[in-house]
């Protein structure tokens, strides 16, 4: 895979959603968000809920996520217990919610914990804001300045688009910038099983 950045370990797939499935789930994620309140601690600005998928949808996804993350897993350096073989649908176990982010709002740095990978789908993002990532080496100034990604780094995605990351690695995202289009994604914590 030739969109890797090997030392960071954050991948970005460009154009993995179909459009049309970005926006049908764009409607739906903000007809939920009317009748839903956010769960608590959310960002200011920015609605956080359950993402409801049709059958039809949800086997969609789970077959658009297990096959980038597959194609994640299988791209880094495996211990060699580690299966390298393809996993299915079924080794994997998938936490998904929708962020709808309002302009103006954004998401504190956090990271997603005690989960393997974590995958954010893009539905409506163009123009939206960038994500910010900081390693830890960058955060604890243990780094050499001709390091290649010796500071944080960000990817600036668009609709359809997914990027992957280490759950563990520290990340922003930015400000919504526009000033009418909310960011709409769907954020996915995933374990092998």
């Amino acid at each position: 895979m030739n969109n890797i950045i090997d030392l960071t370990q954050v991948t970005h797939l460009r154009d993995r959603i179909p459009l049309s499935l970005c926006r049908e789930l764009c409607d739906q994620i903000l007809a939920t968000q009317r009748v839903t309140a956010t769960v608590p601690r959310s960002n200011p600005g920015c609605w956080r809920g359950p993402c409801s998928l049709s059958p039809e949808q949800d086997q969609i996804m789970t077959d658009l996520v297990t096959a980038a993350a597959n194609e994640y897993i299988l791209s880094l350096p495996l211990p060699q217990e580690l299966n390298r073989a393809p996993m299915t649908a079924s080794q994997w176990q998938y936490n998904l919610w929708a962020n709808v982010n309002k302009p103006g709002s954004w998401n504190i740095p956090h990271q997603h914990g005690l989960s393997m990978i974590t995958l954010v789908l893009y539905l409506q993002s163009t123009d939206t804001g960038l994500i910010r990532f900081h390693p830890t080496n960058f955060l604890m100034k243990q780094y050499q300045k001709n390091w290649p990604y010796n500071g944080d780094w960000c990817v600036d995605p668009k609709d359809g688009d997914m990027v992957i990351f280490p759950s563990y690695l520290l990340h922003t995202v930015e400000p919504n910038p526009h000033h009418s289009k909310d960011r709409i994604c769907i954020a996915v914590n995933a374990e092998l099983v």
